[in-house]
């Protein structure tokens, strides 16, 4: 799977190795380990992000504990290398 920036909203996360970040189109809010984002606390970042796309859609895996699984759109992605 081809990995994508995600663009968020950063947040403090309980520890200091973790990030909340926020969705910028749905509001979802997720923890993720801090070397996985881009971005100074409360501000627009980006989190690192796996993407597949099937039929019904356009489709990020989130480095969560549990890699929860989010449908995304377009506009939301940046290629990693760009």
């Amino acid at each position: 799977m081809p990995e994508y920036w995600l663009r968020c909203v950063v947040q403090k996360g309980m520890f200091s190795d973790e990030r909340l970040v926020k969705t910028i189109h749905k509001g979802f809010l997720f923890c993720v380990h801090s070397s996985l984002v881009e971005g100074e606390l409360n501000t627009n970042g980006r989190v690192k992000v796996r993407l597949f796309e099937k039929a019904d859609g356009l489709w990020a895996v989130l480095p969560t504990e549990d890699s929860t699984v989010l449908e995304v759109s377009r506009d939301e992605l940046e290629p990693v290398n760009a």
